[in-house]
């Protein structure tokens, strides 16, 4: 009888160990520390900005207008200041969803030292899924780099 019990008890002592286990596993490790100092991990802040909103879609074009794979085209909402980013495809095909309609945002593409000129995406603009052409060019100096010459 005493061997039925053990048997019964160690049954029932088992999950509760192994889900005991589990729950240490789960809890969060400490953050790396460098040189005395704590760096905490980034934060992922992909949240969209409107599950409901538009799209914005495009091509990066270089002056032969020929499409620019993998150029950085840059999306930022001009109410809240957040930027996000896309890689072009291999035409040079861009998509940014989920935006706002209530918000503004400007966007432009850059790639090895060329950038396009910078276009903004109005909340005045009510196509559902707007489109724009994004033409690299080598790009012009700030006017403090000419004053220097």
């Amino acid at each position: 009888m005493q061997k039925l019990t053990s048997v019964v008890l160690l049954a029932f002592a088992l999950p509760a160990l192994s889900v005991a286990q589990s729950k240490e596993s789960q809890e969060v490790q400490p953050h790396a520390s460098f040189d005395g100092k704590k760096y905490e991990p980034p934060k992922k802040d992909d949240a969209p900005d409107d599950p409901n909103g538009r799209s914005l879609v495009g091509v990066v074009h270089d002056a032969s207008d020929n499409g620019v794979p993998m150029a950085l085209v840059r999306l930022k909402n001009l109410r809240t200041g957040k930027v996000r980013n896309y890689i072009a495809g291999k035409d040079g095909v861009y998509r940014f969803d989920y935006l706002s309609p209530k918000d503004d945002y400007s966007v432009f593409a850059e790639l090895k030292g060329m950038q396009s000129p910078m276009r903004k995406l109005s909340k005045y603009d009510t196509r559902p899924e707007p489109y724009f052409r994004l033409v690299l060019s080598e790009p012009v100096p700030p006017p403090a780099a000419e004053a220097k010459k």
